[in-house]
């Protein structure tokens, strides 16, 4: 299972007025810190980061193999390995909400 979230260390960067941010996300605070996506086990597990990318709202889409995922952030589209290897752009703009990958 994938979801997005933000890892938010116990310190406040100099002139930001959240936690654990060090510098503006480039979209504004509209929707909350930048964000990546992460891995668990349906056993509960602790949680995996897979990217590093700081996305506004990412959503992950798995193919139907599980080999890869595409995630669908508003600054780009992206695709990489299930393990968050061999991470590509795929296009900018990206979107927001989600989706489903078939085939």
């Amino acid at each position: 299972m994938a979801f997005s979230g933000a890892a938010v260390p116990n310190f406040k960067a100099p002139g930001s007025p959240f936690p654990g941010l060090a510098k503006p996300n480039p979209g504004g605070l509209a929707h909350g810190l930048p964000t990546d996506v992460y891995k668990v086990s349906v056993t509960g597990t602790k949680p995996v980061r897979l990217t590093n990318l700081s996305e506004d709202d990412p959503t992950p889409l798995w193919s139907i193999d599980g080999k890869r995922f595409i995630i669908v952030g508003a600054y780009a589209i992206y695709s990489a390995d299930a393990d968050g290897q061999n991470l590509s752009k795929i296009r900018e703009p990206g979107g927001v909400g989600g989706g489903d990958w078939r085939g």
